[in-house]
């Protein structure tokens, strides 16, 4: 039914997945897409394309979905850091259960802010310089946890 799966299929009772029109991997969380139904890879490498600025040295990714947007990333910018912030982390080592994650951890510089504290998160992008890093956000993704991502948005507006 489903292909690519790198390990057996987790259980994810908060996402439904599925093959999208080119055969990759998709997923819903309640009813809502978080990755295109037609061709998710190439949506996320638009995305993080259009995020492309002279100064930027990171791209910070508010929940991940199944990892098309991180993926994309560091495919594309192999000498910037990247910085992941998942709270809840059943969906990130879910997400690893569906995709190939090879190049995001042969980046040099990766940072995974697992079930961080915000001021952990805060601190950790403070590091790079809020206005040299590249921010990725899909409401769909960041539903499940949305006062911890709400908190951190609030506090980086802050410090821009």
């Amino acid at each position: 039914m489903f292909k690519n799966f790198l390990l057996s299929p987790p259980n994810c009772d908060f996402w439904e997945i599925f093959n999208a029109k080119d055969g990759s991997i998709s997923a819903k969380q309640n009813g809502m897409l978080l990755h295109s139904a037609y061709s998710p890879e190439k949506e996320a490498r638009q995305l993080v394309l259009k995020s492309n600025f002279d100064s930027c040295k990171a791209g910070v990714f508010y929940g991940i979905g199944l990892g098309y947007g991180p993926i994309e990333y560091a495919k594309e910018f192999t000498e910037r850091t990247l910085i992941i912030i998942e709270p809840d982390e059943k969906y990130f080592f879910a997400s690893l259960s569906f995709l190939d994650w090879e190049k995001v951890f042969s980046l040099k510089s990766c940072a995974l802010a697992i079930s961080a504290p915000c001021q952990t998160v805060i601190s950790l992008i403070e590091r790079i310089g809020f206005s040299y890093c590249a921010f990725f956000s899909n409401d769909v993704q960041t539903s499940h946890a949305k006062e911890y991502f709400s908190s951190i948005k609030t506090l980086s507006q802050r410090n821009i």
